[in-house]
């Protein structure tokens, strides 16, 4: 071991008890830990020279700008700087005294954060004063500090841990604290102090250089990107430091395990991994180890899958694999999957709020402030998992999901499962189950080669933006898929990544989270492969961190470039340096480049929640129609009818088409030329064809069989005729078959028409199961409103305008798309026709509109009630096409026996005839106002009134 390591490991046990120095760290380091502390570490080139700061265009905020601008008068709107070479910039600065706190959990390299803040103090601004805050933001509040130095600092470069200053998750909110704060940078004559943290660390160094700027103080607070979670990420902030050591930590790990449960050929290693929120851990430790089965927590939000969904996943992969005599397998869960379900999160957020303001005791008075469907929830969750939702929040108001042993859980319920198809006989193979969490291993290891620069480089760059003095911005290096040299530097805006969130059942600024990118190419890669890997043994062990070799070069993931290799390779294939670059799995990502083959399993689980969570949303329209003022049923209808179509039209079609090409990215969609917004749009349309295609069979073969089945009106007879029922008329009343919901059906139906006519041009396999929907739909329906269903009113066709207008958007919103679509295949020459289509549509329909719309909207009710009476006095096994037929003629081209037989029929209601009238019953009034005999009555009938 060096002397100058040793002579800093010695007994400081004497020194002051409130600011003395740490001991040091072991007396005795590895050979990999000596060699580690000695290796240089190099600076983008922008640093080694002279250089100033830029500033670049105001900056606005992720989320709600203005609560942000209300929160941050100070703040908000600066704009983020950048670092460029300037020759005639002064190298020298002035003495500073700048403090450094580590925040929040540990995540390798933060020592060398510290060690580039204080290297750029001894070459850039000699004579600085640095101080390190012990224990997290507790150690500001109450001024404990130790003063760092050269001899101080050299046993933790490139080391892993926090212990050169040691770290905590208090929080600095209260106005007592923000005080306390204070009156320590007063003390300390702070230039500038620089909070090392995650998103919720950084959103307090915000409020902090809010309170010190409104308060004229002179300390200026600059941020630096730290969670192994990867996500607290931008654009100007690609990655945060840690998360590339964790996932080889883990990756080795996983490998291991992979191995071990091959070997023994009958465990399932259920592995969680450390990710309070986002799921990139779990993401990047599958692309590089190959699991059979990965779960990834924005996928299962996106899908509002349920525990049972997840659980069957499993389930039905595990059985699959015991086909094959494969009873063993390893599942990687994101530890905050319990976070992702959309029933537990509401769970979560209740229980939040109870916690916030209830007492919660053993008599469990406090469960009442749940909703039904969250205590149903949380009744059924085993006890032990209860007993870990209703822990202590940590100080930033989260769950604190590293103690839910989720993977447990899940243990026990495919256990549960498994039984069930073992008694079925549908399940033959042998499970046991074994639970692993790998967290606090990947926090403080020896960090990558690319860890251990980036950190450098971030720790250098926040002393150039104190000493700049700026303040608010959070230390960035970005470009970080070209050579060290290249990497670029600055800071970025803390409010240009704020939104507000609700915590402790209080709106708070917070930094909006970055999460996985369901459209991304790490994921869409990974999505590609999860099902050859669910049945086959792929596995692969990456090993442990190599420091030296070809691998101690690869930037993060497992990419099989150098960094240098991967830029010359990326500048061949014609991209410009600036490219954005991902690497993940062995793999390199750059451009718009995407797969667009997806199979039909993977759209079917979406088709199936989206279509149980729209069964529901006519009722409530329906009431939000009655809330608006509509009393008529049949204005009800067609208002309710009217808005289900725009959610179905917004939500579930342009929704998912536009989603993964164009509100993911609305800044660069906004912002491209008109003309080139329907081929953007076009480029997704293929993608997204299995899970139309789902959607239709779904609906198609559960939906309009359960209009067969009628299961819930059979229920409820059986119900009311077995507690209700006391006469005839009570069971007739119970029988009654009530009318078609054509608020509900009706837009369905058009939905189907509009993909219908976008993708049969397109995936001509969708056309067949379009067809078949809409033969077995028309005889379905003809036959439920002919001999089932009781209208309550007649509208006089007034639903037809409606229906028509959605016909006619439905074709303009197709044709806009196929000249989309066209134009990404290069088909030029079907453009004048395309464009040509959209306007000759839109006049079709304003002919019909002028034609025949009074004939249904100002078709007066007495007229309609008499030509009711007489076709059902006339014809009484009415036609329907013949009706249909002659709605489409205007009253004014009537004929002479029309208007004689109007005369003839209004005799009947306006008393124009001595002689007593019997009005011809209509089909519903003979159905409902007079009733079948009963016992009751004796067999007699009742007049119609």
């Amino acid at each position: 071991m060096a002397p100058s390591l040793a002579a800093v490991n010695r007994d400081l046990a004497a020194a002051s008890p409130d600011n003395a120095p740490a001991k040091g760290r072991a007396s005795v380091y590895s050979e990999v830990q000596s060699s580690r502390i000695n290796n240089a570490l190099p600076l983008p080139s922008v640093l080694k020279g002279a250089f100033k700061t830029v500033e670049g265009p105001a900056s606005s905020a992720a989320g709600n700008p203005d609560e942000i601008a209300k929160l941050f008068p100070g703040l908000y709107g600066q704009p983020s700087v950048s670092v460029v070479p300037d020759q005639s910039a002064d190298l020298s600065g002035q003495k500073l005294k700048i403090g450094v706190v580590l925040s929040g959990g540990q995540a390798p390299g933060g020592h060398n954060v510290i060690s580039g803040l204080f290297d750029y103090l001894q070459e850039r601004a000699k004579g600085s004063t640095f101080y390190g805050f012990k224990g997290g933001p507790a150690g500001i509040m109450k001024c404990k500090y130790v003063e760092l130095n050269a001899e101080y600092i050299l046993p933790y470069r490139n080391q892993g841990g926090f212990d050169m200053i040691c770290s905590g998750r208090d929080k600095i909110e209260t106005p007592e604290q923000f005080k306390q704060a204070e009156e320590t940078a007063k003390k300390l004559d702070l230039d500038g102090l620089v909070v090392i943290g995650g998103d919720d660390s950084n959103t307090n160094a915000c409020l902090l250089a809010e309170n010190f700027r409104s308060k004229n103080l002179k300390t200026r607070v600059i941020g630096c990107p730290k969670t192994i979670d990867g996500d607290l990420k931008c654009k100007e902030v690609p990655t945060s430091f840690g998360f590339d050591t964790a996932c080889k930590i883990y990756s080795e790990m996983i490998g291991n395990v992979m191995i071990d449960a091959r070997s023994t050929g009958k465990y399932y290693h259920f592995v969680r991994l450390m990710g309070r929120a986002a799921s990139h851990i779990t993401l990047e430790c599958a692309l590089q180890t190959h699991p059979n089965i990965t779960i990834i927590g924005e996928e299962v939000s996106a899908q509002k899958q349920t525990l049972k969904n997840v659980t069957d996943y499993m389930v039905d992969v595990i059985c699959k694999r015991a086909e094959l005599g494969y009873n063993y397998g390893v599942i990687l869960i994101p530890e905050g999957l319990i976070d992702f379900i959309p029933e537990v999160q509401e769970l979560i957020a209740e229980l939040n709020e109870i916690l916030a303001n209830e007492v919660v005791d053993e008599s469990g008075l406090w469960k009442k402030k749940l909703t039904e469907q969250s205590l149903k929830l949380f009744d059924l969750l085993p006890e032990a998992i209860q007993e870990q939702l209703m822990l202590e929040r940590d100080p930033h108001g989260n769950v604190q999901v590293a103690k839910i042993e989720t993977e447990k859980m899940l243990i026990q319920m495919v256990e549960t499962e498994l039984e069930k198809r073992k008694q079925a006989g549908s399940y033959k193979g042998q499970f046991m189950g074994q639970s692993h969490f790998f967290g606090y291993e990947g926090r403080c290891g020896l960090p990558t080669n690319f860890d251990a620069t980036y950190c450098y480089a971030l720790g250098y760059g926040a002393g150039v933006l104190l000493n700049s003095g700026k303040t608010g911005l959070i230390s960035s290096v970005g470009n970080l898929a070209a050579p060290v040299e290249e990497w670029t530097v600055g800071g970025t805006a803390l409010t240009a990544l704020m939104d507000v969130e609700r915590r402790h059942g209080k709106f708070k600024p917070v930094i909006k989270k970055a999460m996985v990118e369901l459209e991304g190419a790490p994921f869409k890669k990974f999505a590609s492969l999860r099902e050859e890997w669910a049945l086959k043994n792929r596995y692969i062990s990456p090993g442990p961190i190599q420091f030296t070799g070809p691998d101690a070069l690869r930037t993060e993931g497992l990419c099989p470039l150098t960094p240098e290799e991967a830029v010359l390779m990326l500048v061949a294939l014609g991209f410009n340096r600036e490219t954005r670059v991902f690497v993940a799995g062995a793999h390199i990502y750059g451009g718009n480049k995407s797969d667009l083959v997806k199979s039909v399993i993977q759209g079917f689980l979406p088709g199936i929640v989206l279509k149980l969570f729209i069964i529901f949303l006519p009722s409530i329209l329906m009431v939000m129609s009655k809330f608006e003022g509509f009393v008529s049923l049949s204005s009800l209808e067609r208002r309710a009818a009217f808005r289900y179509y725009i959610f179905n039209l917004v939500n579930v079609f342009l929704g998912s088409i536009i989603t993964g090409s164009a509100f993911e990215q609305l800044d660069s969609f906004l912002k491209q030329s008109a003309n080139q917004i329907p081929r953007t749009v076009g480029v997704a349309i293929p993608i997204k064809a299995t899970f139309f295609i789902t959607y239709i069979m779904v609906d198609g073969w559960a939906g309009v069989a359960g209009e067969i089945l009628r299961l819930k009106p059979l229920i409820f007879f059986h119900v009311k005729n077995f507690f209700l029922v006391k006469t005839e008329k009570d069971r007739e009343e119970a029988m009654n078959p009530g009318q078609i919901n054509f608020h509900a059906t009706e837009p369905r139906i058009q939905l189907y028409f509009l993909l219908g006519l976008v993708y049969a041009p397109v995936t001509p396999v969708l056309l067949p199961f379009i067809i078949i929907f809409f033969a077995l739909a028309y005889l379905v329906f003809r036959h439920q409103i002919i001999n089932v269903y009781n209208q309550e009113y007649e509208s006089a066709g007034r639903f037809w305008p409606d229906v028509h207008g959605r016909i006619i958007s439905a074709l303009i919103i197709s044709q806009v798309l196929l000249l989309g679509l066209m134009s990404t295949k290069g088909a030029a020459q079907s453009t004048p026709f395309l464009v040509a289509l959209p306007v000759l549509t839109f006049f079709f329909h304003r002919f019909c509109k002028g034609r025949y719309e009074p004939a249904f909207l100002r078709h007066p009710l007495q007229e309609a009630m008499i030509k009711d009476t007489l076709e059902q006095a006339r014809e009484p096994n009415f036609n329907l096409k013949p009706y249909l037929k002659k709605a489409y003629i205007h009253p004014v081209f009537k004929d002479d026996e029309y208007e004689d037989v109007r005369s003839e029929v209004s005799g009947y209601y306006l008393g124009d005839t001595d002689d007593e009238c019997v009005t011809v019953p209509t089909k519903r009034q003979s159905r409902i106002t007079t009733p079948a005999a009963s016992h009751a009555s004796g067999g007699s009938m009742r007049s119609p009134s």
